[in-house]
């Protein structure tokens, strides 16, 4: 057998099995994806002389799945544990919460954003937080000036 054959003979050998390994190697393994979890609050966590009209906003790392932000997982609580009815809404990264009616003067909200909510990748709040997402903030005692 001369050299040449032995070639022939082994190149497809070669090709078939080292050339797909060599190709893996190369190939980049990181998750691109950013975690999610919640990037910030607005009303932020422990602001006070918050305006009686605002609305509560939720920015997350990620696009959040807006069929598993609701009413029963967006939960907003007044300072006697009652809960505040208003309407939830959630597009890309953002989820709010609108009151129907201004909030009480001087009063303390409590947030609580449940664990189930979820990203566009089926990952949920409670698995990057290990639970649900609980913050508050204190309203002033007036209506921003520039308000009809």
């Amino acid at each position: 057998m001369t050299i040449t054959s032995i070639r022939r003979c082994h190149l497809p050998f070669v090709i078939f099995f080292f050339c797909p390994l060599f190709l893996l190697s190369c190939y980049e393994t990181s998750d691109e994806t950013p975690p999610f979890g919640i990037y910030s609050t607005s009303p932020a966590d422990g602001a006070t002389n918050v305006a009686l009209n605002a609305a509560i906003v939720i920015t997350f790392g990620t696009d959040v799945d807006p069929e598993s932000v609701t009413a029963a997982t967006f939960v907003v609580k007044d300072g006697t544990g009652a809960g505040v009815s208003g309407d939830v809404y959630a597009d890309g990264v953002v989820a709010d919460f609108r009151p129907k009616d201004n909030h009480s003067t001087n009063t303390t909200y409590t947030v609580t954003l449940d664990r189930d909510i979820q990203d566009i990748y089926g990952r949920t709040l409670g698995d990057y937080l290990g639970g649900d997402y609980t913050f508050s903030f204190t309203t002033g005692s007036q209506l921003p000036e520039d308000t009809p």
